[in-house]
């Protein structure tokens, strides 16, 4: 964006969260790709996204590329905790704050049960903000991880939002096979939330 590229001085303050975390392309995403134009930000929403934990790396180096050529060292970052809290505030150059943040992120937030289960209820905490299709699929994946084969998966949430384009070709589709095709081949916004979607479909 021209206004960025023509500050003297820019803070970017962002919302850090796991490496691999679903649409999270590291501590400059709120910079790159959400100031960048239309298909930067379409291809950053691929559905590719679900296949490859390598993907999610690609994107990463490609922000933080971004971010260094805008000449922007310095971030904030706001590491979430549950029940809309936040566990802290770091500040700083932005290799440290994104390593230290991702730490603490993820002794927060990784968990492991000992145990799959039949049944996985998940909730979305949270007002009308947090209520969307990628905080969908954020919880889909997570519950994923939860279920036995062939389980159920039960999703509490107060969506309103309507469905993306790609969302709409998962429902028209008659096949896995097929949905899977068009969904890859559509550049759209919630390519990887449609994707994630047929993903957990396979095993619960």
């Amino acid at each position: 964006h021209r206004a960025i590229t023509d500050a003297d001085v820019v803070v970017p303050i962002g919302c850090l969260r796991g490496i691999g975390t679903l649409g999270y392309s590291g501590s400059h995403s709120g910079l790159f790709p959400t100031f960048s134009d239309e298909e930067t930000q379409r291809r950053f929403a691929s559905a590719n996204w679900v296949d490859s934990r390598r993907e999610s790396r690609r994107r990463i180096k490609e922000s933080n590329e971004a971010a260094w050529l805008a000449g922007n060292p310095f971030t904030v970052q706001i590491i979430p905790g549950g029940g809309e809290q936040w566990l802290g505030v770091l500040s700083g150059e932005a290799e440290i704050v994104a390593n230290e943040g991702e730490t603490r992120f993820d002794e927060a937030w990784s968990f492991s049960a000992p145990a799959l289960a039949e049944i996985v209820i998940v909730g979305i905490c949270g007002g009308p903000s947090e209520q969307t299709w990628v905080n969908l699929s954020r919880a889909l994946a997570a519950a994923e991880r939860l279920v036995e084969p062939d389980g159920r998966i039960i999703l509490c949430t107060s969506l309103e939002e309507s469905p993306g384009a790609a969302i709409g070709e998962l429902l028209d589709s008659a096949t896995h096979e097929e949905a899977d095709r068009k969904i890859h081949r559509l550049k759209a916004r919630d390519s990887f939330v449609a994707a994630q979607l047929l993903h957990t479909r396979q095993p619960a």
